[in-house]
């Protein structure tokens, strides 16, 4: 094992889990339950080897935090604009809990089976319930998405990222 392989497993990392304000009662009582969400279920919706799982993000790939909540106000009829994924969306935020999640790394083909189904190259995953740190909502949320360089997606400039408008007023999120 390399030095720095050997850091990135024994640090202890910070995972996001993009979430709609309106699971947030349930999630402070029970934490994140595994399950197989609208999210998953509109992606992989024949699949009969899905498996309930609890899904997160590193910083790094904080993007796709920001594109399940843009997801979930699409199935709810609300236009996933920047100001509807501040004033509905939520980032779970789980610390020092990165020992409960397992790791596809970004790349993987997958090739043996090794991960389920519906786990893409760089996805965190669990299969027992999650305890969460904190949550992120309103200004906390919009704070992280400036910190992370989602300005120009937030309507001010930032030259290292686009907007990509899908239809009106209905966006994903995409670093440059």
């Amino acid at each position: 094992m390399r030095a720095y392989e050997f850091l990135f497993e024994s640090a202890p990392r910070t995972l996001y889990h993009g979430t709609l304000k309106a699971n947030l009662p349930a999630i402070m009582q029970g934490g994140l339950d595994p399950r197989i969400g609208d999210f998953t279920k509109h992606f992989y919706d024949d699949d009969p080897d899905l498996e309930e799982l609890v899904f997160a993000c590193s910083k790094k790939d904080i993007k796709n935090g920001i594109n399940a909540i843009i997801h979930l106000l699409k199935q709810q009829g609300i236009p996933s604009t920047p100001d509807n994924v501040i004033k509905y969306g939520a980032m779970v935020v789980i610390k020092d809990e990165w020992n409960e999640f397992e790791h596809r790394p970004h790349g993987d083909m997958n090739y043996w089976g090794e991960y389920p189904t519906q786990v893409e190259p760089g996805d965190f995953y669990a299969r027992e319930p999650v305890e969460h740190t904190y949550i992120l909502q309103d200004r906390k949320l919009k704070d992280l998405l400036r910190r992370e360089g989602f300005d120009a997606w937030m309507g001010t400039k930032h030259p290292k990222l686009v907007k990509e408008e899908h239809s009106k007023n209905m966006y994903h999120v995409s670093k440059v």
